[in-house]
């Protein structure tokens, strides 16, 4: 069983990070690409201050602790999609009140969206995961072996995706109990997660929380 930290809301200046460090023990890392610079766009459209505040975005002190431990054994290194969101699905929460009154539909969320029916196909998720790949190595140094779909909503065209593109690693959510196994399709080690809290968190292979 390994301790799952989703990096997101940055809200120290690495205290908690310099503790959890300090234990020596493993733990997958998982970077969204897209929280790493705040200049990129999505399809030419703004994301810093439109989509995600200043706040979510990684702070210069925590992409350097990234460069310093690339090397580091007890870490394996996942990648959380690219932009970890929709757009149809955000342009429709905005109209709904944004993030001041939390309305349907959630739209963080990339290669599949249960609101609409819409599906990436495998061009566009190659394109969208492999972008996010070269962001995180080109800023970090990271070559992440770990895929994680944003929201942990994904297709056959996911897995796919992340066979190609290298990836020996593949997290899903952990509803049913179940163990870590190898996808018969593509090869990837699926490793179900469950949130610190939730029903099977105690069997499943990965247990996570947010670095809040």
């Amino acid at each position: 069983m390994l301790a799952g930290i989703h990096f997101q809301w940055i809200n120290d200046n690495g205290e908690m990070l310099e503790r959890i460090l300090s234990t020596k023990k493993p733990f997958v890392g998982f970077v969204v690409p897209g929280l790493l610079n705040k200049t990129l766009k999505n399809n030419g459209k703004e994301v810093f201050g439109r989509v995600y505040p200043e706040g979510n975005y990684y702070p210069q002190w925590l992409i350097d602790v990234f460069k310093e431990e690339v090397e580091n054994s007890n870490i394996m290194w996942a990648q959380e999609g690219m932009f970890h969101y929709c757009e149809s699905c955000f342009e429709q929460f905005e109209k709904n009140g944004g993030r001041e009154k939390d309305p349907a539909p959630d739209p963080f969320h990339e290669h599949v969206c249960v609101y609409d029916g819409k599906e990436q196909d495998l061009e566009e998720q190659l394109k969208s995961i492999r972008e996010g790949k070269i962001v995180i190595s080109d800023l970090t140094g990271i070559v992440p072996k770990v895929y994680c779909p944003p929201n942990h909503l994904h297709n056959d065209n996911t897995l796919l995706a992340a066979r190609n593109l290298g990836f020996e690693y593949f997290t899903t959510r952990n509803l049913v109990g179940l163990s870590c196994y190898k996808n018969p399709d593509t090869g990837l080690v699926v490793l179900p997660e469950a949130k610190i809290g939730e029903k099977y968190e105690e069997s499943s292979p990965i247990i996570y929380g947010t670095y809040i």
